[in-house]
């Protein structure tokens, strides 16, 4: 996901296990407000590797304006290319609607069955996915349920298509947007208890900073130590973190010998590794 800004806490999934950036599966991510955005054509990707046995193959998806345009093959009587136009909103119960506005088939030359090829909303998915709903010409979805941990959850006020990305702002959001234009993008979160590497940490006082020039904050958080490795950390004086990391775009690959050695830390006429002091003029 790309976060704008984030505000929120990890809530634990399990009761005996405090959640963890190494267990994604530990903890929820309940975002008090924020505005995040997924990209077009990662949700394309997902689909095509996640759902097994489903009609839909061979799916892109793209932005067209301020909907979104999906071209497969639907496999009902014979295999057939469509291209599916949607819109998407929120539900009133946090759930994203994507109500299909058309539906075509692309150039059969096969006439003669012609008469059979229509094609519903019903034929696009299956049934029995948890987390979909079928309404209709639309597809209720229930993103806590259908992408892979760490899951979202959160009250979404307002979901559209900014391309080539899918934006959600949660909560308020949408009234701060202007008035933190200028801010850098962050990820802040409070309360409760995290376990990370070999650090624990309680109560939770942690913001995350993005040190890169992107106008969104590229977060990995399942690939978090390549990130925070990558950057610095800082104590503030009510014993919380400011952890300012680049976009995960910008993260460079390690050399294999690290120069930071134990001698340096020992003599102090000895200048500082490059990394240190790059890290230090961010």
């Amino acid at each position: 996901m790309y976060v704008r800004w984030l505000d929120g806490r990890l809530v634990r999934t399990r009761r005996d296990l405090n959640p963890s950036f190494d267990r994604p599966d530990s903890f929820d991510l309940d975002i008090q407000t924020g505005v995040i955005r997924v990209n077009i054509g990662d949700l394309g990707e997902y689909i095509n590797s996640s759902v097994a046995n489903s009609p839909l193959k061979n799916v892109t998806l793209l932005a067209d304006g301020q909907n979104l345009k999906l071209t497969g093959v639907v496999h009902k009587l014979v295999p057939l290319p469509v291209q599916v136009i949607a819109s998407v909103s929120v539900a009133p119960d946090d759930r994203v609607r994507v109500h299909i506005i058309r539906i075509d088939i692309l150039k059969v030359r096969m006439k003669a069955i012609l008469g059979l090829l229509h094609v519903s909303t019903a034929d696009l998915v299956k049934n029995d996915i948890d987390g979909v709903e079928i309404e209709g010409d639309d597809l209720l979805l229930d993103t806590h349920k259908l992408l892979p941990a760490p899951h979202i959850r959160g009250r979404l006020t307002h979901v559209s298509v900014e391309s080539p990305d899918i934006q959600a702002v949660y909560g308020d959001a949408a009234e701060k947007i202007e008035r933190v234009e200028l801010w850098r993008n962050f990820f802040s979160l409070e309360g409760g208890t995290i376990d990370f590497a070999s650090l624990s940490m309680h109560p939770v006082k942690i913001i995350m900073i993005d040190i890169s020039s992107n106008p969104w904050f590229d977060l990995d958080l399942v690939n978090y130590r390549d990130q925070f490795s990558s950057g610095y950390t800082r104590i503030t004086e009510d014993a919380g973190l400011q952890i300012f990391i680049p976009d995960r775009r910008d993260v460079r690959s390690k050399p294999s010998t690290q120069t930071d050695s134990i001698q340096w830390f020992k003599d102090r006429n000895i200048p500082p590794p490059p990394q240190i002091v790059s890290s230090a003029t961010h």
